[in-house]
């Protein structure tokens, strides 16, 4: 390729070592000019690339997000299960002391209408 334009400028030291670090190209000169062409073409694709990967992580979002509520939904369903179990075990305590109660007076009963017979 031939070189046309032959400009001179100054730049920082910190631009002078991100040249020096380009890896394509022997010089000074192929690496400005390869790291230009690099970022002039490269760039595009890199954006493009970029909005993709946000959608991606926007539909992630969304996905994470349908699973929180899901699994608040599910906390409440087991809170709801958990309330309803201890309403149930509480109602069969109370039912089971009624049964005990009940057989108690019923075995008192029994003693009191078998002590009142004469033996046979």
């Amino acid at each position: 390729m031939a070189k046309e334009n032959r400009r001179s400028f100054r730049f920082s030291d910190e631009v002078d070592a991100m040249i020096a670090k380009f890896p394509k190209g022997n010089s000074l000169n192929e690496k400005f000019e390869n790291m230009v062409m690099y970022c002039y073409w490269e760039l595009p694709k890199l954006e493009k690339a970029i909005t993709a990967k946000n959608k991606e992580i926007a539909q992630l979002n969304k996905e994470i997000e349908q699973l929180r509520q899901k699994k608040r939904e599910e906390a409440m369903e087991f809170d709801s299960l958990q309330n309803a179990k201890q309403q149930l075990s509480a109602a069969i305590t109370k039912v089971t002391m009624s049964v005990f109660d009940y057989r108690e007076k019923l075995d008192k009963a029994i003693q009191k209408d078998l002590a009142g017979q004469p033996v046979l």
